[in-house]
């Protein structure tokens, strides 16, 4: 469970925001004819469209959790909620971790070409590059799980026909063997029961992907009896829904009455603090915040040093830091403190 925390804490911090696909016409979204599904059969296995196929709906959410009971008592839960939008372009990540080693919470929004991000209940903020901005939506998911490889093994049989979170799927039950289960229940031993389903989309023109991935078993984890239940589904498919950033998050970024450095790059911002860098040099930036801070009734205080300036407004006090980058141009850092 350490393991996987660490890495989903990984992933969640370098995904990026979707990008501006145009969105499919008509109803449900098209998908190349090879990522439907065939008529129904027992002997005929489904073809997962995998996490590619999100690229073509127009809004959706994911929920993806993992909880383990030892001796009849939750001992650790990790939940990450992901919902994302194509118009207006925004995306959200809600991550939850109760009991075990490192429990935490943690948020990131993505809207309006920003990077929003609460951990520890400070909110940081940062700017997206063009590149960035133009990534695909649906890429970052976290719904491709590889059952295909077991459908193509045989290793599945087929349950019959249902409906899931909105959506007509078939359902599949898939023979996992314990090793496999074992991998994925946090080294679980003496499995005593087990049980693996899949339900997988089926609607004509939408992807054949996996609305749902259900895994439970029975056995002992650390010598003691345990139980774990693992899940990720997709839910609101094509509905209509809104992300915003929180009142809280836009209130905490560094206040509004500092300037904007013109063509900034590597933009933060966090309580109190914020940061870029520019291809400009140390002068021109200092020069450019002395005329927009005095202009705006900021006054620079008599002890500033040369790479350390402070100015004051009122209560507030402006520390602007300013060095020279390795290659060229320069890193600024600001941090402001008071009312």
């Amino acid at each position: 469970m350490k393991r996987l925390f660490w890495f989903s804490l990984i992933l969640v911090l370098v995904l990026a925001a979707c990008g501006g696909k145009p969105a499919p016409a008509g109803g449900l979204p098209g998908a190349p004819a090879a990522a439907t599904n065939p008529p129904a059969s027992a002997d005929t296995p489904p073809t997962i469209a995998g996490k590619e196929a999100l690229g073509n709906l127009n809004s959706y959410r994911t929920r993806f959790t993992i909880l383990t009971e030892k001796e009849g008592s939750p001992a650790e839960e990790l939940t990450i909620v992901q919902e994302e939008t194509r118009n207006p372009p925004a995306k959200r990540w809600i991550w939850t971790s109760v009991g075990g080693e490192q429990p935490a919470n943690m948020e990131m929004i993505t809207v309006n070409g920003q990077n929003w991000i609460n951990f520890g209940g400070t909110w940081m903020i940062s700017q997206q590059s063009p590149e960035e901005a133009a990534a695909g939506f649906g890429e970052n998911s976290l719904t491709d799980f590889n059952v295909a490889g077991e459908f193509q093994k045989g290793n599945y049989q087929l349950i019959g026909s249902e409906v899931v979170n909105g959506v007509n799927t078939r359902r599949y039950s898939l023979n996992l063997s314990p090793a496999e289960i074992a991998l994925m229940a946090n080294g679980m031993s003496d499995i005593t029961s087990m049980k693996t389903d899949v339900w997988v989309a089926d609607v004509t023109g939408l992807p054949s992907f996996t609305v749902k991935y259900q895994v439970y078993a029975e056995g002992k984890i650390d010598g003691v009896p345990a139980k774990f239940t693992f899940s990720s589904e997709v839910y609101d498919i094509n509905q209509p829904f809104t992300i915003e950033l929180p009142a809280e998050a836009a209130s905490s970024a560094i206040s509004g009455d500092i300037p904007q450095y013109p063509n900034a790059t590597d933009m933060f911002s966090m309580q109190g603090m914020a940061g870029f860098k520019t291809t400009d040099s140390p002068e021109q930036v200092k020069a450019f915040f002395d005329q927009q801070l005095t202009a705006s009734g900021w006054k620079k205080s008599g002890d500033s040093m040369d790479m350390f300036i402070t100015y004051t407004k009122g209560g507030k006090q402006l520390q602007l830091m300013v060095n020279a980058s390795d290659n060229g141009g320069s890193d600024v850092t600001i941090m402001v403190q008071g009312e």
